[in-house]
């Protein structure tokens, strides 16, 4: 299980952490700890702008910003993952994939 932190505005999966990490979301700020072990505070999430979601199932590939959730329901963004796989062909770097 997972939580997650969507964007209100469009249901676009943002962050994804394992259910058993910290995470903070206020009306101010939000952190979170990765499953690396990293605190990480971003600077533009925070309650207003975003929801947590905890005790979800998580994809089987994830990719910050190329999921919406919305009443519980996963879905893949058309398009996001083209895109981002162009800039990686620029530069070399594998493939993004992203499964649900």
């Amino acid at each position: 299980m997972a939580k997650i932190i969507v964007r209100k505005s469009d249901n676009k999966v943002q962050v994804l952490v394992p259910d058993t990490s910290d995470v903070t979301l206020t009306s101010t700020e939000c952190s979170y700890v990765k499953s690396s072990g990293i605190k990480t505070i971003p600077i533009d999430i925070n309650s207003t702008t975003h929801t947590l979601v905890e005790g979800v199932t998580e994809p089987t590939k994830f990719h910050p910003n190329c999921f919406t959730y919305t009443d519980g329901t996963w879905a893949i963004i058309d398009g996001v993952v083209d895109s981002i796989n162009a800039g990686r062909n620029l530069h070399d770097i594998p493939a993004l994939e992203v499964e649900l």
